[in-house]
């Protein structure tokens, strides 16, 4: 998400963030659709608010091993 994105965000459902936080990861719209290096660099970001087992699928109290 773009701080534009953001924004437009907070114009049009501000009710909808109120008490959230949102983050932004700064990462630029030069990849394509499930590039590696992209994969990559989401991994980097997310996982520095989440805690995140890099190829692990969590789904409900289930964890699903990807390979």
């Amino acid at each position: 998400m773009e701080k534009s994105h953001l924004n437009r965000l907070r114009q049009k459902v501000p009710e909808a963030l109120e008490g959230r936080r949102i983050v932004t990861l700064h990462i630029p719209d030069d990849y394509q659709f499930m590039q590696p290096e992209l994969i990559d660099e989401l991994h980097a970001k997310v996982s520095q608010h989440l805690a995140l087992e890099i190829g692990e699928r969590f789904s409900g109290s289930d964890t699903e091993r990807i390979e």
